[in-house]
């Protein structure tokens, strides 16, 4: 099963799909499908290169989990710190699951932020009429800000492709200004 996706600029310039055929081993033809989204480790990758059916479909998730332990989430009894913790590793985790490597614009990152201030303010049992600032919510739960964990998320990536091999892509596409070619079988050297 493969399948071919094109990826459109972000201008408003549009390139035709391709058509690709790839030969089998009996020696036959056959056209590769060319679809418009597909889904890899858990994302859903368009052909505009667009984070929006992915957030959408993360902060559904993320409402259904959050709904499905709302009146522990609300209860008076149940301490904080338990429900806080609870939210960390059911809401936030489907929320916030491979978050950091994707492309994110200023407006995705917001609607994430917004989800996860209602909740927490929910958890933290405070009426719509207080206001409350972002700050307030995080200090009270204790939890971080999107835009935090996200940047802590992308820097555990980048000190993981540090720590690869000199031949190994990702360190050869992130590090390839200060890489250097050595011969003929792509080995690189650090400079």
């Amino acid at each position: 099963k493969t399948e071919v996706m094109l990826q459109q600029p972000r201008d408003k310039h549009t390139i035709q799909d391709p058509t690709i055929y790839l030969e089998t081993r009996t020696g036959e033809k056959v056209m590769l499908k060319v679809v418009q989204e597909f889904k890899y480790l858990g994302l859903i990758i368009t052909n505009d290169n667009s984070a929006n059916r992915d957030i959408t479909k993360r902060i559904s998730q993320a409402a259904a989990a959050f709904a499905k332990y709302k009146r522990t989430f609300v209860n008076r009894y149940v301490s904080l710190k338990r429900k806080v913790a609870l939210y960390k590793i059911i809401v936030q985790t489907s929320l916030l699951q491979c978050i950091g490597i994707r492309c994110l614009l200023k407006e995705d990152v917001d609607r994430l932020e917004a989800f996860q201030y209602r909740s927490l303010r929910s958890i933290c049992v405070w009426s719509k009429v207080d206001f409350k600032s972002y700050n307030d919510v995080y200090e009270r739960s204790g939890c971080w800000s999107v835009t935090t964990l996200i940047s802590r998320e992308r820097i555990m990536w980048a000190s993981k492709v540090y720590s690869l091999e000199n031949y190994r892509i990702p360190k050869i596409l992130v590090m390839r200004k200060n890489m250097k070619r050595v011969s003929e079988h792509q080995t690189f050297n650090m400079e």
